[in-house]
């Protein structure tokens, strides 16, 4: 670190980052509704006990869409976009919250499941159970 100057980039404003998402999941095949709710949560973790920057939403947005793809080999490895970016979050975003303590944790989780109130209690149990293991 001492042969380094460490800058810090203010994340974008929450408009500005919503669209930015948008753009990111344009492929995927959602409704108004759900996708004004898939940006919902990923400003929500953006903008949570963690600051996430572009990079990790993208990475997010590109598993999503991936995800729920259908390919030439056969159907799409997630049929609900929801449950691809729940996994997407497991991927990238809970290393972000290693050292964190069970505040930010449900904080974190508490945003998500605001977001969708009638997901079952097994998905976030695990995301809850991938975060708890990277936590203080």
């Amino acid at each position: 670190m001492r042969r380094f100057a460490v800058i810090d980039i203010p994340l974008p404003s929450r408009d500005a980052y919503a669209e930015l998402f948008e753009t990111w999941i344009a492929a995927v095949d959602l409704d108004s509704e759900e996708r004004e709710r898939l940006v919902g949560a990923a400003l929500e973790l953006a903008f949570g006990p963690r600051q996430l920057g572009p990079a990790i939403l993208l990475d997010i947005a590109r598993f999503v869409s991936t995800g729920t793809t259908r390919t030439q080999a056969g159907p799409a490895l997630f049929s609900d976009a929801v449950d691809a970016f729940v996994t997407a979050v497991r991927l990238y975003v809970v290393p972000q919250y290693e050292g964190a303590d069970r505040t930010d944790i449900d904080a974190a989780l508490q945003g998500l499941q605001a977001v969708w109130p009638d997901r079952s209690s097994e998905t976030w149990a695990q995301l809850d159970d991938a975060l708890a293991a990277v936590a203080l």
